[in-house]
């Protein structure tokens, strides 16, 4: 919520807050919760499956001369534990380089539920043992979906994704005395003969020689089946999600903010407290 909207709420409430002083309140309110954050990070990592999302926000800068900019895209990563209703933020100079999510999971053993940019899929290399990323069923579909209806192959392959979507929900942990071991039964009762039409048809697309590298259906298609191992991943388990809405719907606050004002503003100290005040 932007600080000027902030003072609004409470002038119209009665009470007049100075600009500065409200700056002022947000900063100690960050340093009565900061370790409040950081045991919510603990938490959060402590569990063995975790989802994570990054987005970005306009962040102002300190103009020392007159030639710096004033504000750049500054990236913030979010990181959820879905079944305890947890999240955190971190942002770190609002670089979105693939060391920040390293340094956030270097210790982390489980599951990391994300899209396939470059970062998170490092975390499936041999020098994370312990980790398995698993895919993002929405992010493959909607490269699809952009294809138009009128791609009858695009279609097809977002009929077979939503198949997955129309046998998950068939059981829900917890409902009627379905167990966690329950549903990963029936997902690895299900999910191979969707899992092997989905790559049949992905390679049949793949194979067409009237293709353009370049085209929406070309680079879908060539996403998916880099995704193909870790959507498979998806079904090792009984008590993932499907896909990464959760946190998606969580990144939103911040693409609403994007909407309702300007920018964030920041100093140097406050570099780790957007993290936590959002």
């Amino acid at each position: 919520m932007p600080v000027e909207r902030i003072i609004k709420y409470f002038a119209d409430n009665g009470f007049t807050l100075r600009k500065a002083t409200a700056n002022k309140l947000i900063a100690r309110s960050a340093d009565v919760l900061e370790n409040f954050y950081k045991a919510i990070c603990q938490v959060v990592l402590q569990q063995d499956y975790v989802s994570a999302d990054e987005t970005y926000h306009k962040v102002l800068l300190a103009k020392i001369k007159p030639t710096d900019k004033g504000s750049k895209k500054g990236y913030f990563w979010a990181v959820s534990a879905p079944k305890l209703g947890l999240v955190f933020f971190v942002y770190e100079d609002g670089s979105r380089s693939e060391q920040v999510i390293i340094n956030i999971f270097s210790d982390y053993k489980g599951t990391i539920q994300s899209d396939a940019y470059a970062p998170y899929r490092k975390l499936e290399s041999d020098a994370y043992p312990d980790i398995m990323r698993i895919a993002c069923l929405q992010h493959v579909k909607r490269d699809f979906i952009d294809c138009g209806k009128e791609d009858k192959d695009a279609q097809e392959v977002v009929d077979i994704l939503n198949r997955f979507y129309r046998e998950d929900k068939k059981h829900k942990v917890g409902v009627n005395g379905w167990t966690v071991e329950d549903h990963l039964a029936y997902r690895q009762s299900y999910a191979p003969d969707i899992l092997q039409d989905l790559l049949e048809k992905l390679e049949e697309i793949s194979s067409r020689k009237d293709l353009l590298p370049k085209s929406t259906l070309a680079q879908a298609v060539g996403y998916a089946l880099n995704e193909y191992n870790a959507i498979c991943d998806i079904f090792k388990r009984g008590d993932t999600a499907l896909d990464n809405n959760y946190i998606e719907r969580i990144q939103r606050y911040i693409s609403l903010s994007r909407r309702n004002s300007m920018f964030f503003g920041r100093t140097k100290e406050q570099d780790v407290r957007l993290s936590y005040i959002l």
